[in-house]
């Protein structure tokens, strides 16, 4: 059980409350430019 708490712990990262507020608002624009682009050849015609 050691190595799968190692491993856990290895994958967690402190960040400030202002580093998760930038990812968010980051987060939010890029499913924004994405949601903008165009769907050709993804549904049949």
């Amino acid at each position: 059980m050691e190595g799968k708490a190692r491993l856990k712990a290895d994958s967690l990262r402190d960040a400030t409350q202002t580093e998760v507020k930038q990812l968010r608002e980051q987060n939010t624009r890029l499913k924004e430019l994405v949601g903008e682009q165009p769907f050709e050849g993804v549904l049949p015609k």
